[in-house]
Order: structure tokens, then sequence, then C-alpha cells
């Protein structure tokens, strides 16, 4: 009897293994479709493959060199590079208002995956920039012009449809191959006295709407979501670098959308 039990128990113990992993395992993937665990890029809820949501590890530094009493803004504009060695596709630096053109000492650099992690100047002075592409609140910067009503926009003869009630902002990419439109949808209905900015002279709360379609198709192939106050996004932090990605700045955050278009 007790030989049979020395046999059975090395069987018992490697069951009881394999059934306490199968049922971690089950756990987890309950957990995440639950949402008991943050997703990695929360937000995106359409082309994983042409979004990333950039969350910087630390607050930017400033370049002490150039003036040692006047730090970066919180909110700097960003400046975006193609990077020169392999396994990174972009690097990532601040500058403060202009005048003066106060630079950050710290830069990142972003993989193809979205990763992120610390630059040296070097990398940063041998990337290749990409000219920047800013445009006002509803105008264009190409030659075509963008109407906008609702939540439409108007661009090339095409109608391109945000995922929000109302569109804040239309910007086609330099080549014209491509449009972001950013949208609000109100939690609640606009308050007839202030047009829709505020209700019950409180700051209005409800959904902003990132999408990029495709001119030609008018196909959406990104959309990123996230609840706020109307006015929180949309100021001139926005633009595109180059005609292959679209930056969008969250104000007061260490956090940025970047669009990757092929």
């Amino acid at each position: 009897m007790s030989e049979r039990i020395e046999r059975m128990w090395p069987k018992t113990r490697v069951r009881r293994r394999t059934f306490a992993l199968l049922g971690a395992a089950g756990m987890l993937l309950v957990a995440r479709r639950m949402r008991l665990f943050p997703d990695q890029w929360p937000g995106i809820t359409l082309g994983r493959d042409h979004l990333w949501l950039v969350r910087f590890p630390e607050p930017w530094r400033m370049n002490v060199a150039l003036d040692a009493k006047s730090g970066l803004p919180s909110d700097p504009n960003l400046e975006l590079r193609k990077a020169s060695n392999p396994g990174s596709e972009l690097i990532i630096g601040a500058r403060g208002p202009r005048p003066p053109d106060r630079s950050s000492e710290n830069y990142w650099t972003i993989d193809s995956k979205g990763a992120v992690k610390a630059a040296s100047a070097d990398e940063w002075s041998r990337a290749e920039s990409l000219p920047q592409h800013r445009s006002q609140l509803r105008h264009s910067v190409t030659s075509q012009p963008v109407t906008q009503a609702g939540s439409e926009s108007y661009f090339h003869g095409g109608i391109f449809s945000g995922s929000g009630a109302s569109v804040d902002f239309s910007s086609p990419s330099p080549d014209e191959k491509w449009i972001a439109l950013l949208t609000f949808t109100a939690d609640d209905a606009p308050h007839p006295e202030t047009g829709g900015l505020f209700s019950g002279g409180q700051p209005q709360p409800g959904w902003y709407y990132v999408d990029i379609l495709e001119v030609a198709t008018r196909r959406r192939i990104a959309t990123y979501r996230q609840h706020g106050e109307r006015g929180e996004l949309g100021d001139d932090g926005w633009y595109w670098a180059g005609s292959h990605y679209f930056v969008l700045p969250f104000p007061g955050r260490s956090e940025a959308l970047i669009a990757h278009l092929p």
C-alpha cells in the first residue's frame, strides 16, 4: 500500500500544479475581459496598428545651458524626428515657446510597437527632422478648404464623419491622403443659453473622439476616445509631422496620442 501511495503522489502533485496554472490563467483572462487590469492603451477602439498612446516616463527637463532660470512650461511643444538608429521609429523632444526657444535635455525613442525608452542627445542630433504642419481650428493646412457642419467635414467633394456629435477640428495631412477629426459628444444636451460650451455655468462633460480617415476611400482606420470637458482638447498643440504622423498632446499630462500612417 505504501509503495502505491508513493507512486501516486508525484502524479497528484503534477495534477494539482496543472489545475492551479489553468485556474490562474482562466482568472487572468476573466479579469482582462472585465477590465480589472488596465489596458496598455485604453481608449483606442479602432486601429491599434495605427495609434500609439505615448506615456513619457518622466517630466521634460530644460536644457540648462540655454537658460538656467527659466524652465519648460507644463505643456511644451513636442517635436518629432525620424530615428536613424535601428529598432526605433521616432525620437521625441520638447521645446518651450518662442522666443526664447528653450529645448529639453531629455529625449525618448518610440519603436514600431509604441514602446518608449530614453534616447541620447547624440541620437537626437542624428535624427531626421520632420516638417511640422499646424493649422488653426477649422482651417486646412492644404490648398483645399475644409468645411464643417454638425458631425461631418467636407473635403475634396467627400463627406467625412467623425465618431462624435459635433466637430471641433478637421485637418488633412499635407499630402491630402489622410484626414484627422476631433469630435465631441456631450453627456447631456447643450445648455440653450451658452451654445453648448457650458451647461448650467459648469464645464460641459462628454466624450472626445479622434478619428483618422483615408481620404480616397473615406474609410475610418483608427479611433481614440476619452472622457473629458469641452475645450479640454483641440488647442494648437496638435499638428502633422510630415504626412505620416499626426500628434495630439494631452494638456496637463505626460502623454500624447500619435497616429503613424503608411
